[in-house]
């Protein structure tokens, strides 16, 4: 068996394993890779410590690489998990960044209703902006001395077990 045909089993050989890698590996990996401890990334993942501990365990296992030196209180990345950390959360930010354009719509739109006193008194003493804060929402604020009438005038339907005066 030559070089090349012994590289091409070894890949072969650890394909079925990469299979088998929990999806949630992968980011506590880079949680743990930023925080440089398995407790900081269990507790920002809301798992327990022995849980990150056991995913970085296959995550080794599965790609037969040493990813961090562990000391008392403190993880340190090895070469290969420097790398990794490099990598990974470029990844997961390209899935959100795709995520939000594909599934989440451009713009959406919000119309509310309020009386006169609560839009005076309330929203125009705090000078709120939420168009500042989420420009993707197209944001519509109406003063209504009937908010019932609102509703139904903007094809909202009707509120049951309320009726308009």
């Amino acid at each position: 068996m030559n070089y090349f045909q012994s590289i091409g089993w070894q890949i072969a050989k650890l394909r079925p394993r990469l299979r088998r890698i929990p999806l949630n590996a992968p980011r506590t990996f880079e949680a743990a890779a930023r925080f440089q401890s398995f407790r900081n990334a269990a507790d920002e993942l809301c798992v327990s410590t022995t849980t990150a501990r056991n995913q970085i365990r296959k995550l080794e296992r599965a790609w037969n690489r040493k990813l961090f030196t562990r000391n008392t209180r403190q993880v340190i990345s090895t070469d290969t998990g420097r790398s990794l950390s490099r990598v990974v959360p470029r990844a997961f930010d390209d899935i959100r960044t795709e995520i939000e354009n594909q599934i989440v719509s451009i713009s959406s739109r919000v119309a509310l209703s309020v009386g006169p006193i609560f839009g005076f008194r309330w929203l125009a003493k705090r000078q709120c902006d939420p168009r500042r804060d989420n420009p993707r929402i197209q944001l519509s604020i109406w003063l209504r001395l009937s908010l019932l009438t609102g509703v139904e005038e903007n094809g909202l339907g009707s509120i049951p077990n309320i009726v308009s005066a």
